[in-house]
């Protein structure tokens, strides 16, 4: 019709082996309509990353600075402490659709976990499972005292009354 835009009537697209193969086996993780809503490129990319390691799985997920620097795609020449910086204003800003972020500066780690993880719960499981040679922590006490000492937000954190308390 005269004076009307029209958009797009039909497109093709030609995926590779992989891809056919990925979406046969709904092996594909889905996207929060949230993460369209996300302002901050970085924080696009946190989502994206926490998407891929966590998963639908209830985890805990702990990446190095260093290590989510590189993964983010930021240059070896990028200063580590204005990144730092920036990780910690994610994490008190807690706007990463279904996960929370939290920050442990003694080992520059950062901690990314669903928000409907029950953490006192997950911590129980992983002291039942026993020796874990990638974790220092032995009892549940020991685990909630280093969750404890993390930078989160005060949304996000299951011992904030806690931690009000011992004030």
């Amino acid at each position: 019709s005269k004076g009307k835009r029209q958009g797009v009537l039909s497109a093709e697209v030609t995926l590779s082996k992989w891809q056919a193969s990925q979406i046969r086996d709904r092996y594909l993780l889905t996207i929060d309509e949230d993460y369209f809503k996300i302002k901050r490129p970085t924080e696009r990319r946190l989502y994206e990353i926490a998407r891929k390691f966590c998963g639908p799985q209830m985890i805990m997920f702990f990446i190095s600075v260093k290590n989510l620097m590189s993964r983010m795609g930021f240059p070896p020449s990028k200063s580590l402490k204005y990144f730092r910086y920036q990780l910690r204003d994610m994490v008190q800003r807690n706007a990463l659709p279904k996960y929370h972020l939290a920050f442990d500066s003694t080992k520059d780690m950062l901690v990314i976990f669903p928000r409907e993880l029950e953490v006192t719960k997950y911590f129980r499981e992983l002291v039942q499972l026993g020796d874990n040679p990638y974790s220092p922590y032995k009892t549940i006490e020991q685990y909630e005292e280093w969750f404890m000492g993390l930078l989160i937000s005060e949304e996000a954190d299951p011992y904030k009354y806690r931690k009000y308390l011992a004030r």
